[in-house]
């Protein structure tokens, strides 16, 4: 192994130390040893127009504002440009090049000063007595006697104040102001409260004027925006009426919103300086003062590094700049020549007096601005001056800010290279190169860093050049993160790679090589990758690099002979076809090529998976998935589209694709999930070829699709089994219930057969009747009329869940009986159900009639015993029913010619009399019989066994015929007559008899003998 091998050329304690990001934070040497000349484009402004602009150096603009005469003593000349542009590195080479002298008096507001203090002390340096002393003592009481909190509430009380005295403009802002409008809302104790939260924009600029500028605020002024409004309230009842009503209008009214955000931020810098004690007008006459004591001995040169964030004086400091300082052909006031940074977007809000004031002072304007790419085309010279910016930061990172000091580092030619006594120089500038001053790029190369550069810019400009991101992610964070894995041999990797995706501007290593590369290289096959992606700038085919670098990043080299061999799979960047040829983009149609274009950028861009196209993969994936589940092992209906949309969603809760839009809650978990990876994306965009009906080329991924619906449909079927309720456990508890509904219609009872049972568990019984309704208890009535209105759901869902049908909608006509048997024995195993029992949805309706069928059994035990006793009363033990039938006869024939009967019709009489020798006692032996089995030890089951058994009518047909021949023989007994005939007295004394046989049973039965 060589010495080159995880050979790492920096201290990530010196690379902290020395590199930072912001253009203000480095020492003096640094800075200079850094400073690499800039893109500084200068437009010619004619009338407020602009013309063609032209790049110029910093020594120009340099020159431009020293030497421009002032306009009546103004000169105010911005530096314009992005966030992270180098606005303040300009105005601080400027500073460095510019001192105070004899005639000149500089005073330089940097970004790390930026409290209302600090920005006060420098504006007032070497000024002494009224008023200078006054305000410098009135802004040392911020943060010593007026805390945060006071400040915080004083600028609430300070912006009401200047509301409430505001002239009214358009009649949404007469609507916001005044004592009725957001006065109301800032002195509302709720909503002050909320305008206070920690984060929100007051607590943040109070904390600016106290201790100035956070870093986290970057250049973006604190500003009030509509996201500022605490519209989010849902306790808003808190509020007093006339603010509720307020707030009810903010939040229903965008328009309204915008104006109130307006509103709020055109007099927040009066409430900082009424609430700081600093006062309107008391900067601007301090720096007036000034210039009238300079007046005729110096000039002022004002350099700030973001004039937005110098705020709280931002408006006196204005008007005091701005001032013409000649009047009637005399210098009443030193002229001020200003220098200021200010990004493009805050320069274009200032006031129009400013900006023409601004452009009455200079022709130019000066932008910074480094262009990468022209009209698409690669711009080398500005790729040539960014290569050697980063390559003096990587020089300044290895030798460090405490020998840059030491050294005294003036400018680059006293600034020493670090790679002059490096003992590996020759490989690492022979594999990785140099910039044009010879500073090694090493651990990159010229495109793994442009790469980087440009994926550390705006993405809303991915084109232009961004030092401050650069600077930030490109030097300072990968020297710091990757230290270790450089010298570990596991750099770079995939977490370098996701640091920096790749643009849409740049080309790609193709999907193809990649998933080739995982292929021969499964071990590191991400380090390869990126290792060809960024060192190799996104080759079409698979290459090796120079071997310095894999020697240093110990990735082996790949044999000639695979090198050599082509790909699985076609790129799509590959070399333009021979002219007159269709390339393969020209010949698919448009929205295929777009969706295909999205699947690229997606997997080698990093850039997000579009909603409708995922929407179209997971349908793909969804359809093959389900066309593989089987419905028949076991039996089950084919669910419905509303089933299966439930159980296997078209959603991400199904398929989830990595950079998609997903809602998912953490504790769901998708059964299918696909990565970026190459290999995904080769298929994601075959699924989009073969949807529109290209095949050619798409094998492989038919055969993946195809393993994929064979892997997940029984999971899918699952899925379905877990929306229906339908597994093993579920269906035995919905059997039960049948069953014992089944019970109640005494159409099966504990005891019977496994047959009997399934068909017991299966029958609809819609329009049944018990051939014994007659005699049931109300409450067995009751409990059997709710399950039956239910019944027909229940049954259809067991039915569905374990029988085939003809399609969806068709009816189950067989169900699964192997399947079903062994659940029906486990569920007669008891025929009791309770509220513990874990019940599927489906079931319950017919389950909950069934918790009364406790009592209903008891109730219904006791209504039989006392139908026998009322059935013995009247036909004892050991009296025949044929001789009952007889006796009766006989005496309906003697009563009628004696006068006993009392009927109103005799051959109605004898009809039944007649009709009721089919009866039979039979019933009531069973009865009898099974009533004598019961005793307090009997368990559930035997007893539902006699309480459920359908006896038919047999028995009340015979009490009817018993009660009724009493009923006349009663009437009949009771009447007085003198006739002593023999016949008569016979008849008298067998009737008689018989009712006093009942008597006795009666009496018996009651004395519980």
């Amino acid at each position: 192994m060589s010495d080159f091998a995880g050979f790492v050329c920096w201290d990530k304690s010196t690379v902290t130390a020395t590199i930072a990001t912001e253009a203000v934070s480095p020492s003096r040497s640094v800075f200079l040893a850094t400073h690499a000349p800039l893109d500084i484009h200068r437009t010619p402004v004619t009338g407020g127009r602009s013309g063609v602009p032209r790049v110029v150096s910093e020594q120009d603009v340099l020159r431009d504002f020293l030497t421009r005469p002032t306009n009546n003593g103004v000169l105010i000349m911005p530096v314009l440009g992005d966030s992270g542009a180098g606005k303040s590195h300009l105005v601080r080479w400027v500073a460095a090049r510019t001192g105070s002298t004899s005639d000149r008096q500089v005073i330089y507001l940097p970004k790390d000063n930026t409290s209302l203090a600090g920005v006060i002390n420098l504006l007032l340096a070497d000024n002494h007595g009224s008023p200078f002393d006054e305000i410098r003592a009135d802004m040392a009481r911020i943060g010593r006697e007026i805390s945060q909190t006071a400040l915080e509430r004083s600028l609430l009380d300070q912006l009401a104040a200047a509301l409430l005295e505001a002239t009214p403009g358009p009649p949404q802002e007469r609507a916001l102001l005044g004592k009725q409008g957001l006065y109301v809302l800032l002195h509302d104790p709720f909503f002050r409260e909320k305008l206070l939260r920690p984060g929100s924009l007051i607590p943040r600029r109070a904390a600016h004027a106290i201790n100035g500028r956070d870093t986290e605020d970057g250049d973006v002024p604190l500003q009030f925006t509509v996201e500022d409004l605490p519209l989010d309230l849902t306790d808003i009842d808190e509020a007093a009426l006339v603010s509720r009503r307020l707030y009810g209008r903010l939040a229903s009214d965008p328009q309204l919103q915008v104006v109130a955000a307006d509103l709020l931020q055109k007099h927040l810098d009066v409430a900082v300086m009424q609430a700081t004690s600093l006062g309107v007008g008391r900067v601007y006459d301090a720096f007036l003062e000034i210039r009238r004591a300079l007046a005729g001995k110096k000039e002022i040169v004002l350099l700030v590094e973001d004039f937005a964030l110098v705020q709280g004086v931002q408006r006196d400091l204005l008007d005091a700049i701005t001032e013409t300082g000649e009047r009637a052909g005399t210098q009443v006031l030193a002229p001020v020549r200003t220098l200021m940074a200010v990004t493009t977007g805050y320069f274009g809000a200032l006031p129009d007096t400013v900006r023409t004031r601004v452009d009455s002072c200079s022709p130019y304007r000066y932008e910074l601005r480094v262009t990468l790419s022209d009209d698409g085309a690669r711009n080398t010279r500005a790729e040539s001056r960014v290569v050697d910016m980063i390559g003096r930061y990587l020089n300044a990172a290895r030798i460090g800010r405490e020998r840059l000091d030491m050294l005294g580092v003036e400018d680059e030619a006293s600034t020493p290279n670090a790679c002059a006594t490096c003992l590996v120089q020759e490989p690492c500038h022979s594999g990785f190169g140099t910039s044009s001053a010879g500073h090694g790029l090493y651990p990159y190369n010229e495109s793994a860093l442009l790469r980087a550069v440009r994926a550390s810019a705006s993405p809303e400009r991915p084109d232009v050049f961004n030092p401050r991101g650069a600077l930030a992610r490109v030097v300072r964070t990968v020297l710091q993160d990757h230290e270790d894995d450089v010298r570990s041999g596991r750099f770079p990797n995939e977490h370098f790679a996701s640091k920096f995706p790749p643009s849409r501007m740049e080309t790609v290593l193709p999907d193809a090589v990649r998933a080739r590369i995982n292929e021969l290289d499964p071990g590191a096959g991400g380090r390869r990758q990126a290792l060809l992606q960024y060192w190799g700038d996104g080759p079409s085919e698979l290459i090796n690099l120079a071997p310095q670098i894999h020697d240093a990043f110990r990735i082996p080299q790949l044999p000639t002979d695979v090198i050599d061999a082509p790909t699985a799979l076609p790129s799509r960047t590959q070399e333009p076809e021979p002219a007159g040829k269709l390339s393969d983009r020209e010949l698919l149609p448009a929205s295929v090529q777009r969706r295909l274009d999205q699947i690229e950028h997606w997997s080698l861009r990093g850039e997000s998976f579009p909603e409708d196209l995922a929407r179209e993969i997971r349908q793909i994936i969804r359809t093959a998935v389900l066309s593989r589940a089987s419905w028949t092992d076991p039996v089950m209906k084919e669910p419905s589209t509303a089933i299966l949309d439930k159980a296997w969603p078209r959603s991400a809760r199904t398929v989830s694709i990595e950079g998609a839009a997903e809602a998912i809650a953490r504790n769901v978990q998708p059964p299918i999930r696909f990565d970026r990876t190459p290999e995904n994306a080769v298929f994601f965009a075959d699924l989009v070829r073969l949807r529109a009906g290209i095949v050619e080329g798409t094998l492989q991924t038919r055969l993946r699709l195809d393993r994929l619906a064979e892997l997940h449909a029984p999971t899918a079927r699952r899925a379905v089994v877990s929306v229906l309720q339908s597994g093993d456990a579920e269906l035995v508890s919905a059997l039960r219930v049948s069953i014992v509904g089944a019970s109640l219609a005494g159409v099966v009872v504990p005891g019977a057969s496994d047959q009997a049972l399934l068909n017991a568990a299966l029958v609809d019984l819609t329009g049944f009747v018990r051939t014994d309704d007659a005699t049931r208890s109300p409450l067995w009535k009751r409990a059997l009329e709710r399950h039956l209105s239910v019944r027909s759901a229940l049954v259809r869902a067991l039915r569905e869940a374990t029988g085939v049908s003809q399609g969806v909608s068709g009816e189950v006509h067989a169900v699964d009986a192997r399947r079903l048997l062994p659940l029906v024995r486990e569920a007669s195993t008891k025929w009791r159900v309770s509220t513990d029992d874990e019940m599927p949805e489906w079931a319950r309706p017919g389950y909950t009639p069934l918790l009364t069928v406790d009592d209903a059994v008891t109730e219904e035990l006791r209504r039989l015993t006392e139908l026998v006793a009322a059935i013995r009363l009247r036909l004892p033990i050991g009296t025949s029913l044929s001789q009952t039938f007889k006796a009766v006869s006989a005496a309906i024939d003697a009563g009628e010619r004696h006068g006993f009967v009392r009927h109103t019709d005799l051959r109605l009489l004898r009809a039944r009399n007649g009709a009721a020798e089919d009866l039979s006692t039979r019933a009531l032996e069973v009865l009898e019989s099974d009533l004598s089995s019961l005793d307090t030890s009997s368990s559930f089951e035997t007893r539902l066994r006699v309480a459920a058994a359908d006896r038919g009518n047999s028995l009340t047909r015979l009490l009817d015929y018993l009660e009724e021949n009493e009923a006349w023989l009663d009437a009949g007994l009771a009447m007085p007559t003198g006739d002593e005939s023999s016949e008569a007295s016979e008849l008298l004394r067998r009737l008689g008899a018989v009712v006093s046989d009942w008597s006795l049973l009666v009496s018996a039965r009651e004395s519980g003998s």
